[in-house]
């Protein structure tokens, strides 16, 4: 039997890695998303959005809301069908975003 102190500490040094990557996007992303991602907050997805806790420990970690996608399993690969279907206007804004000079 596995009780929850063993899978917290074979899990803790990776979500601490999603943690650190989340700060360090943060700290790259312009001042006016971070505004964004402030006020609305960050959604998880995939299957690691299912680990209990994780939105409560990253908006306690970060002070950001948190929550979970609905339907966090299969909703990347839906958006990503969606983004197909809408890919000369996805271009266009990907073509314009070299005026925000965002690297």
């Amino acid at each position: 039997e596995l009780s929850d102190i063993d899978i917290y500490e074979a899990i803790i040094e990776c979500v601490d890695s999603i943690i650190d990557a989340i700060k360090q996007v943060l700290e790259k992303t312009p001042p006016e998303l971070v505004g964004d991602i402030y006020s609305n907050g960050i959604l998880l997805t995939g299957g690691g959005a299912l680990l209990g806790g994780l939105p409560e420990l990253i908006e306690k970690r970060i002070n950001v809301k948190c929550r979970i996608a609905e339907d966090p399993l299969s909703c990347v690969a839906k958006g990503t069908s969606i983004a197909f279907g809408i890919a000369d206007k996805l271009l266009e804004g990907f073509e314009q975003i070299s005026l925000y000079k965002y690297k």
